[in-house]
């Protein structure tokens, strides 16, 4: 703590306090992640707080890889801002925003890259900014130059390379027992993982990328998205379906084109899956989706990355959009006579989104639950509405 000219120095043995806590719990998700944390006596207005860290080693999944993305704006006002990389290995720079140029020296064998700024303001962002739009100043950096790169790291963690176990060829028997065609097989396929994998993440060390094995999902009936989608995978081969992992972004997908490629561009893993000479995008940690392959669409996801052996580049992910509302609400009003109490009944149906959205509230909620919520936008509007029946879901 800087006061002035005096500094106190509270980095004493004991003086911080360990926590396991999960921040994703609330969503099944476990990564191992803690928190330390001290309490600093005596702190006042205008005093600084200084604090440093070092983090030793890498997660070995990563092959060695890395990548970075400093943030030359934050939120808050900074007086310095300084960020420094020394690498074994030249790297590869993007800018993105008005961010400067970074300068960049050769030290014996070693690369260094750095660059400081001060006195940056607190970064203000307009709402709505489209997310392929770089509005932020921010530097990237990695040591991979083509998605190419990035496919071939990613499926040397994803691909067993062996044949399917005997759990996974004993299910796909019995899925493949009701159809023959590869429509109806592959829907019949994503369902099952659907709806009988829960979803739960346990992404401690290794576990991060590395999805485990199909038979392992199976045994134990919960994984997350590339637990589900290599099952799901192993699955389609076995039922004679063309199918390949592929590597999204949930949110920012359509901006992956302006970034450099890097391991660390995604966080989620869809499948694509072609039948007939159409590329369908699926998604096996969805729940409660119904209709077509067309209808169970994985969202809009911007770009992907295959995981096959010639992939070069991103591919666009193409999304059936369909042309009914996602809700459609006839609501009538009736009365026996001028004066007597009015029946209102609505009948609303959903499409798409918001279908897989109530079916998800039916499945969870106690009927009561339901009833409440379904009412709530009539309740709203009326405020002396009474219900005289349950409402009918189909």
């Amino acid at each position: 703590v800087r006061r002035g000219s005096h500094v106190t120095s509270h980095a004493r043995p004991g003086a911080f306090e360990v926590l396991r806590r999960e921040p994703g719990l609330e969503h099944n998700a476990f990564d191992g992640c803690r928190t330390a944390y001290a309490v600093l006596p005596d702190v006042r207005v205008g005093d600084r707080i200084v604090y440093e860290y070092s983090v030793a080693g890498a997660n070995p999944v990563l092959a060695g890889h890395m990548s970075r993305e400093w943030r030359l704006r934050l939120p808050l006002p900074v007086a310095s801002l300084r960020y420094e990389i020394t690498a074994d290995r030249p790297l590869f720079l993007a800018k993105h925003g008005s961010a400067d140029a970074v300068d960049h020296r050769r030290d014996g064998d070693l690369y260094v890259y750095e660059t400081q700024l001060e006195g940056v303001p607190a970064l203000e962002v307009e709402d709505d900014v489209p997310v392929e739009e770089n509005v932020i100043p921010a530097i990237q950096i990695s040591d991979v130059h083509d998605w190419g790169g990035v496919a071939a790291w990613a499926r040397a963690l994803f691909e067993s390379g062996g044949p399917s176990s005997r759990e996974v060829q004993a299910l796909a028997a019995g899925l493949a027992a009701n159809t023959s065609r590869p429509a109806d097989r592959a829907r019949a396929a994503l369902r099952w993982v659907q709806d009988n994998v829960r979803y739960v993440s346990l992404s401690f060390g290794e576990s991060s990328h590395r999805p485990a094995l199909p038979e392992v999902t199976l045994r134990r009936r919960f994984g997350d998205c590339k637990d589900k989608s290599t099952l799901l995978v192993a699955l389609l081969r076995e039922l004679g379906v063309e199918a390949d992992l592929a590597l999204v972004h949930s949110s920012r997908g359509a901006a992956l084109m302006s970034k450099l490629p890097t391991y660390g561009a995604f966080d989620h893993v869809v499948v694509s899956v072609l039948v007939d000479q159409r590329r369908y995008w699926v998604d096996a940690a969805r729940s409660y989706q119904r209709g077509e392959l067309r209808d169970v669409s994985a969202g809009d996801l911007g770009f992907a990355l295959l995981l096959r052996a010639d992939t070069r580049g991103l591919t666009a992910v193409d999304r059936y959009r369909d042309p009914r509302p996602e809700i459609e609400a006839r609501i009538t009003y009736s009365a026996e006579r001028m004066g007597s109490p009015v029946a209102l009944r609505a009948e609303v149906s959903y499409v798409g989104n918001r279908a897989e959205l109530v079916r998800g509230l039916r499945a969870s909620l106690s009927p009561t639950e339901l009833t409440d919520t379904l009412a709530a936008p009539l309740r709203r509007a009326h405020d002396d509405l009474e219900l005289v029946g349950d409402p009918e879901v189909t």
